[in-house]
């Protein structure tokens, strides 16, 4: 299963189509970036005009009378001769203007094109989805490995960064600027760092190692009620995400985790930190946390919105957060298609299967 196109950058609906109110937004995307549409194709609808204005000059000159009584005479009919040649400047403007409509198809289809990217397969979707719910927030690609344009995806002569981008709609920010977001945020320079950040969002970095700990601390009982007071009318709710299931891991809050992981490691790659190859080993060894802790997409979802309880402490951001993935379930995004790979008997690493023992053992060595 594979997507030939996507959303456009920002939006939801997904694939793209064209739609009357890309107009405005590719008008908005010309201004910004000093693109202006096909300079020949302009040149041609003012020389079609000027072409215009003088037959219709010659006409209501040298036309036969009755051609020449509708023009009238003098100033008269050479404000006529004018007005049909803005007419036609004006009306083949607008329809030149109407390619605009399909324009984020057209250069998404070109940026498949440069990219070389292939379709991917049932079970890469599904690990992408593991990180759908924030796509879906932000606008961003749900079903290739660059959540948006890359410059490292197209390669070539884009990996220069002085090289002017060759879209219009599609934004290709430049790699020193996408490093310098992944170390103010993660503190991430390198793709060994990367990758070291990304398994231990699954170990000691983890929101879940944190919500173990918390649920063990003297403020515990307060925090783990005000979390399930957020999530409904459960009073066990966040209790529940501490017991161990059927000889399974607590599910804690790696939904959160993952997704992070998940995430973290797509915007390492789009900054040149990462090859596909290392984003995808990276990816495989964290989806299958995800995979192995929850049942189904639900499941998996119900632990992302605990995380959001206990992150963000607020309940506007949970209803917020209900209002999204009611959009999603709704919507034409991969998640909603793909179904679940669980495999509740894959092994898990010490730091999934026993957090408390494993962040002891780790303060022990430090």
């Amino acid at each position: 299963m594979g997507e030939v196109l996507q959303n456009h950058p920002g939006d939801r609906e997904f694939p793209v189509r064209g739609r009357w109110r890309h107009r405005a937004m590719v008008a908005k995307a010309r201004r910004q970036t000093g693109r202006r549409r096909d300079r020949a194709a302009a040149w041609i609808i003012m020389a079609l005009a000027i072409v215009a204005f003088f037959v219709a000059l010659v006409a209501s000159t040298a036309g036969p009378y009755d051609v020449r009584q509708h023009f009238g005479y003098g100033f008269q009919a050479v404000w006529r001769c004018f007005l049909i040649a803005f007419v036609v400047w004006f009306v083949l403007t607008f329809v030149t203007s109407l390619r605009d409509l399909t324009l984020p198809v057209r250069e998404q289809r070109r940026y498949r094109a440069l990219a070389r990217t292939p379709e991917l397969p049932e079970h890469r979707l599904q690990q992408l989805a593991l990180a759908s719910f924030g796509d879906f927030s932000d606008g961003w690609w749900p079903a290739s490995l660059a959540p948006y344009g890359s410059r490292t995806e197209l390669g070539g002569q884009w990996l220069d960064d002085t090289t002017p981008s060759p879209f219009v709609t599609i934004p290709l920010p430049a790699r020193p600027f996408l490093r310098q977001e992944l170390d103010q945020t993660y503190k991430v320079a390198s793709g060994r760092d990367a990758q070291t950040f990304a398994l231990d969002l699954i170990g000691p970095k983890s929101i879940s190692w944190q919500f173990a700990a918390l649920a063990r601390s003297p403020e515990g009982d307060e925090r783990l009620s005000r979390m399930s007071s957020l999530l409904g009318e459960d009073p066990w709710a966040a209790r529940n995400l501490l017991e161990v299931r059927d000889m399974r891991p607590a599910k804690l809050l790696w939904a959160t985790d993952v997704k992070n992981a998940v995430s973290m490691i797509r915007g390492a790659y789009c900054a040149g930190l990462l090859t596909s190859d290392e984003a995808w080993a990276t990816i495989d060894i964290v989806s299958t946390v995800a995979f192995t802790v929850f049942d189904s997409w639900d499941d998996f979802f119900d632990d992302l919105r605990a995380g959001y309880a206990l992150v963000y402490d607020d309940l506007k951001t949970i209803q917020e957060f209900d209002r999204l993935r009611a959009e999603l379930a709704r919507s034409n995004w991969p998640v909603t298609r793909l179904p679940f790979p669980a495999t509740p008997h894959a092994p898990l690493p010490r730091t999934v299967v026993e957090p408390l023992a494993a962040a002891e053992d780790d303060t022990g060595r430090s």
